[in-house]
């Protein structure tokens, strides 16, 4: 059998193994733990295509199209599975966009930064208007551009320092299932369409400077206000970029390392040198107005920085739960849902230091690029490790992993290239295994949290909403998973008790309304983590309030 034919009976293999997960998944009504697995089938049949065929160059393109299908089949059929938006910050902003709407200005939105750079939302709003969908249906958009965007441009950013076909493909395949970027594709944030928009501005500026351009690229500025417009912290990272990018240009002009390699920066005669500065200040004044005259988020920062460094030795005890334990054994955490960190920066870092000690990155740039993207990026993830509490792990390797990846493969060419031996398919397999092992592709895994809502919880919801007044109680991600996204005159105000279900006891003097989620077993805690309850623990709410409504999953209880 030839290579096409071989082709043709793995896309049809795909799309048979895709409908038996969809059926499966569907009529069990979970999405863990048969989304997931079908997921790494599919990718496993293709590494093992890859890397038994003899010649992909002619079927590139649409071997890559196949990858692209998988990886946003993934992202759209676990986004649409439940009738609620799956995690708790699109509800934040879902609301937000129903402000916006119902005043026609985005200064209503509510939302500290994102009412003055308005960018994510103006387009969750865009599409509303364009499409007539719901405001939660509206974000549908930004997980088909993560699952397009990730392979795609990665296989474009390592295609030009690849000698072999397979090293661009199998690059695309992992990329296109990172941790993270599957995370944030189903549970959409302004970081997703930044994260995408921010691999196109690395893959833009490979010709702006390998090739010595005297012309200004208006593309990177106009993805560049994009970013900016967008998010907070990526503005940042494209300066950090920037510098670090003019930084190795520099240093390969010079005769610190020596070599003749540096023929090639000097023909540009620090010109693409020039650019790069006047790209990095353009954007610099960007971030510095809308950070300093137009919105809060300087001062936010410093405040926060400061609250950190005073309760740094506060010495507060560690949470204990009364009645509750952890669904999972340290050891098991680590392995069930760290292993994609840990195996991603080991590898990336020893890979960065390989390709920095092989001094490739002097005549050609795409490596030089490639150090400058991780330094970057990375410097986030070291910030995140000292201090969850001054940015989030997750939002640090969700911009860090694609260049991580983009990295590994980077190495493993020029590795391939000084040595017979060609570590680049078990690297691949070990990531991949690494990435799609982990609960956190999932919303709902048997061993975490569910981050969306069941119509028993959204009937309760909505019941609560049209029949109750004033304040309400319940856990946190009840409390901060709002469906209703009309504003109302007298909303109702949910406050979080997590904390005290997860100790036994949610009586309390000034509670005249619970709202229970009696069938959920692990609840997710702001600052705490993830606990099982035991609900044989709880003390007998019915002694206490009066039961007004219960659909089997969901109780509303009233003060007596």
């Amino acid at each position: 059998m030839d290579t096409k034919s071989q082709f043709k009976a793995l896309v049809c293999t795909v799309l048979l193994v895709w409908t038996l997960g969809i059926v499966v998944s569907w009529s069990s009504g979970s999405v863990f733990p048969y989304l997931p697995l079908t997921l790494a089938v599919c990718c496993l049949l293709l590494l093992v295509f890859i890397s038994v065929s003899e010649n992909v160059r002619p079927i590139a393109t649409p071997l890559l199209v196949v990858i692209v299908i998988n990886s946003t089949m993934y992202r759209l059929v676990v986004f649409l599975f439940p009738r609620s938006l799956i995690g708790v910050d699109p509800n934040t902003y879902a609301e937000g966009a129903g402000r916006a709407i119902a005043a026609h200005d985005f200064s209503a939105v509510g939302i500290p930064f994102y009412d003055t750079a308005s960018g994510y939302l103006s387009y969750v709003v865009t599409v509303y208007h364009l499409t007539g969908v719901s405001i939660p249906q509206s974000f549908i958009f930004l997980t088909v551009v993560a699952g397009v965007g990730y392979p795609l441009f990665s296989y474009l950013i390592l295609r030009r320092s690849a000698t072999s076909p397979k090293v661009p493909i199998l690059a695309a395949l992992v990329t296109s299932v990172v941790s993270y970027s599957l995370l944030f594709s189903f549970w959409p944030i302004p970081q997703t369409q930044t994260a995408v928009v921010f691999l196109l501005f690395v893959y833009c500026l490979l010709p702006l400077v390998g090739l010595a351009e005297r012309r200004f690229s208006v593309v990177l500025l106009v993805l560049s206000l994009a970013i900016v417009t967008t998010h907070k912290l990526i503005p940042l990272t494209m300066v950090l970029l920037l510098l670090s990018v003019w930084g190795i240009m520099l240093l390969a002009r010079t005769d610190l390392l020596p070599s003749p390699s540096t023929r090639r920066f000097r023909q540009g005669d620090l010109v693409p040198g020039q650019s790069i500065l006047v790209l990095c200040t353009i954007i610099g004044l960007f971030v510095g107005v809308l950070w300093v005259f137009y919105t809060d988020f300087i001062a936010n920062v410093v405040g926060h920085l400061l609250a950190l460094v005073l309760v740094s030795d506060s010495g507060d005890e560690p949470f204990r739960a009364a009645a509750a334990t952890r669904p999972l054994s340290p050891f098991w955490h680590l392995v069930l849902n760290r292993s994609n960190t840990i195996v991603l920066i080991i590898l990336s870092a020893l890979s960065w230091l390989y390709i920095l000690g092989t001094r490739r990155w002097r005549t050609a740039f795409p490596f030089a690029l490639l150090l400058a993207a991780v330094a970057s990026t990375g410097l986030f993830v070291v910030f995140s490790i000292i201090s969850d509490a001054a940015i989030l792990i997750s939002r640090g390797m969700f911009l860090y992993e694609a260049f991580a990846v983009l990295c590994i493969f980077g190495a493993g060419v020029l590795f391939s290239r000084r040595h017979t031996l060609n570590p680049i398919l078990p690297v691949a397999f070990l990531l991949l295994s690494s990435q799609l092992g982990v609960g956190l592709i999932a919303p709902d895994s048997s061993y975490g949290p569910r981050f969306y809502l069941t119509e028993q919880e959204l009937s309760g919801e909505q019941f609560t909403d049209s029949y109750a007044t004033g304040e309400v109680h319940t856990d946190f991600f009840y409390a901060r998973n709002q469906t209703n996204f009309k504003p109302t005159d007298e909303p109702i105000t949910y406050h979080d008790i997590s904390e005290d279900l997860l100790n036994g006891d949610v009586y309390a003097p000034d509670r005249d309304r619970l709202l229970i989620r009696e069938g959920v077993e692990i609840f997710e805690t702001p600052g705490d983590g993830a606990w099982r309850i035991n609900w044989d623990q709880l003390t007998d709410i019915e002694t206490q309030y009066d039961r007004t409504y219960t659909n089997g999953g969901v109780s509303l209880y009233q003060k007596e």
